[in-house]
């Protein structure tokens, strides 16, 4: 075992130790990052992004939506030569934001827990856990507490031109490689306990072949996350496989996602506009396959949303109730009382003062 590139891989990051300090504190709550506190994150961890002006813009703006867009291409995570990166996710962030990308990805928990979201729900990742995600999937990962996930990313023209050997031989899931190839799968796969001490040797061969940056060595891990997919392809099995797109009631979980993300002003008539159902029976279909009415969805989305900016900025009980949703101030307070069994004042002073 690389013991070194083990030991970097599982330490803090310049990244993480800054996003810890926010963190502590912030009294361990999540941290709403501010866009110079973004800033200095992306710095800690790749100055060079910085150059683009594209990024200041957005900063300036506090996009920060299209900002997770924008950083999504190829062009910001590999370096000009390389056709695979690997990297660690960072660790005491929320970003609460979805994203996708044009390359293909794999997580690995190499040790830890996380959570990996989908817009078809949120999954636990245990420790040896892999996570294959093709390219324009959108997700996101949180990693809990001291958690190491270290992700294999790999241009789509590699994936096509280098591994299309490997497809053509029919073991374990290189059908599920092959559809992706071809775009005909959109969703991530998770292998329960797959990450085996073979797989984790390669992975920090290539870990250390990355800071190399010779083309002798960037040509060795293009071969390494072949023969990495590759003893995927071997030793998966059914009893490991975990299709979320087969496990998940699907369209029931992309309705209250698009609630969730559409609080503020959703209506029936937009779900009904959107998933091509009448809102007869949009509502019907919630109540049930989600357990709850359409109203207590968004009555639930709503008082997260409160509690989030109750706790983390100073904006007033008005300020706060015109950004979620409701017209009327009191009856916002007369909800949150109802939900919370307090005033949100008293929510706030609590909370701070925990």
């Amino acid at each position: 075992m690389l013991e070194k590139e083990l030991n970097e891989l599982k330490q803090n990051t310049l990244s993480d130790e800054f996003l810890f300090d926010l963190k502590r504190k912030n009294n361990d709550a999540d941290i709403l990052l501010s866009s110079d506190q973004i800033e200095e994150a992306i710095r800690l961890w790749n100055p060079e992004i910085l150059s683009d002006p594209a990024i200041h813009e957005l900063l300036k703006r506090n996009d920060h939506n299209e900002l997770a867009k924008l950083m999504a291409p190829e062009k910001y995570q590999f370096s000009s030569a390389s056709s695979v990166v690997i990297s660690k996710a960072a660790r005491y962030i929320r970003t609460k934001v979805l994203h996708d990308h044009d390359y293909f990805e794999i997580e690995c928990a190499l040790d830890g827990t996380a959570v990996h979201h989908s817009l078809l729900g949120d999954y636990r990742i245990e420790q040896n856990d892999i996570v294959l995600i093709p390219p324009h999937i959108k997700h996101d990962l949180d990693v809990v507490e001291n958690g190491t996930i270290v992700t294999i990313g790999i241009r789509s023209s590699t994936f096509r031109t280098e591994f299309a050997e490997l497809l053509k031989n029919n073991v374990g899931i290189s059908s599920y490689f092959e559809k992706i190839m071809y775009g005909t799968f959109n969703s991530e796969v998770i292998l329960r306990d797959s990450l085996d001490d073979f797989l984790i040797e390669m992975l920090l061969v290539m870990h250390q072949k990355q800071k190399d940056e010779s083309p002798v060595s960037i040509e060795i891990n293009n071969h390494l996350a072949a023969c990495f997919i590759f003893h995927i392809f071997e030793k998966s099995d059914s009893d490991l496989l975990y299709d979320i797109s087969k496990s998940s009631n699907i369209k029931a979980n992309l309705i209250k996602r698009y609630i969730y993300d559409h609080f503020e002003d959703v209506t029936l008539q937009d779900l009904s506009d959107h998933f091509h159902m009448s809102k007869e029976y949009v509502s019907r279909y919630i109540k049930e396959n989600l357990k709850e009415n359409y109203s207590c969805i968004v009555q639930n989305a709503r008082m997260e949303k409160a509690k989030e900016l109750l706790i983390k900025t100073d904006l007033s009980v008005l300020e706060i109730a015109e950004q979620i949703g409701y017209q009327s101030q009191s009856h916002f307070i007369h909800v949150f009382h109802e939900t919370c069994d307090t005033s949100p004042l008293q929510y706030r002073k609590k909370k701070r003062y925990e």
